[in-house]
């Protein structure tokens, strides 16, 4: 089960951003996630840890819309979310890094900073020199100009590609 420690919470104030409360998933006859609780405060950073099997990935991934909760209750901003999608989540703020990536290794560094949301031109058609703009605007102003926007992904070393899945997220500007 996970909650945040009490000497934590002394510290905050106002309302949280983020509650998760009595989240219960299962699988078949496993119970991947308890009855987790979650608050997020504005200016937080959380860690998930545990070991193997503790539902920290499941958690993250009903908290993403990848997968639906079988009880408890989500919060953003004080407003009650029924996440049926990772579509939904993005929609609502929420971002998530995964620790599996899921960049596609053909594309270019803009194509996949920007995939979904791509520049378009007449008929539809992806602009790349504003998509390649944009991604260099992006790399930089998270300190990583020295990513190049047309190279391709797979040429790229594992820590660029973190920072990669990093940026894509950070530019859908999340909550």
């Amino acid at each position: 089960m996970i909650n945040e420690g009490q000497s934590q919470q002394s510290a905050r104030t106002g309302s949280p951003d983020l509650v998760l409360a009595a989240i219960f998933k299962a699988f078949g006859g496993v119970h991947a996630v308890d009855g987790a609780n979650l608050e997020c405060f504005p200016g937080e950073v959380h860690g998930l840890v545990g070991e193997n099997g503790a539902g920290k990935s499941t958690l993250i991934k009903i908290l993403s819309g990848a997968f639906a909760a079988d009880a408890g209750e989500i919060t953003l901003h004080g407003d009650r979310l029924q996440l049926r999608s990772p579509a939904e989540a993005a929609r609502a703020g929420i971002g998530t890094v995964f620790q599996e990536l899921s960049l596609i290794p053909h594309l270019s560094v803009a194509q996949n900073l920007f995939y979904g949301i791509e520049p378009r031109v007449r008929l539809g058609r992806i602009s790349i020199r504003p998509l390649r703009s944009a991604a260099s605007q992006a790399l930089a102003q998270y300190g990583f100009s020295g990513i190049r926007p047309g190279t391709v992904v797979s040429q790229l070393r594992l820590a660029e590609r973190q920072i990669l899945e990093i940026v894509k997220v950070l530019i859908r500007d999340p909550h």
